[in-house]
């Protein structure tokens, strides 16, 4: 149910890019950081823009809870690790 609460976020998401996004930051292209300093503003800021497209235009309610662990369970699947974080 979770998988399919974000995959449908992530429709959303994608349909509803529009201005606004950075491009230029996207993670896919970024190299990565080892410094363990948490988000950096502009990652922030991007994972915020998604939250807030969700919580404005998604037609069914979900909670941040969902969400979080959603997204959480995404950044492992990510690196091929498939566990189960709750």
């Amino acid at each position: 149910m979770v998988l399919m609460a974000v995959s449908a976020s992530a429709i959303t998401v994608v349909s509803l890019r529009g201005p606004g996004w950075d491009e230029d930051s996207d993670v896919a292209g970024a190299a990565a950081t080892t410094s363990g300093e948490g988000w950096k503003p502009q990652e922030l800021n991007k994972m915020n823009k998604v939250l807030d497209l969700i919580e404005q235009r998604y037609l069914l309610p979900i909670s941040r809870g969902t969400l979080l662990d959603g997204a959480l369970q995404g950044m492992m699947e990510a690196l091929g690790t498939r566990i189960r974080l709750i």
